[in-house]
């Protein structure tokens, strides 16, 4: 998953969760898969908050996941 770290590294730096939880989404349409390490390390934030994130949009539809 170099491809995703890259994408979201590229696009680091204060974001608001919605613009965040935006991105991510968009990283999981594109790749279809992405580990809650990397989207952590890409974004900057912590794996408490991705999964919060992903939490969120799994509720909303958006993703399903996988373990």
């Amino acid at each position: 998953m170099a491809k995703l770290k890259k994408s979201a590294r590229a696009r680091t730096g204060a974001v608001s969760i919605e613009e965040r939880r935006r991105r991510i989404r968009s990283l999981i349409e594109t790749n279809t898969q992405g580990s809650v390490a990397e989207l952590a390390e890409g974004f900057g934030v912590s794996a408490v908050t991705i999964r919060t994130d992903l939490t969120a949009l799994e509720h909303m539809g958006v993703v399903v996941r996988t373990h």
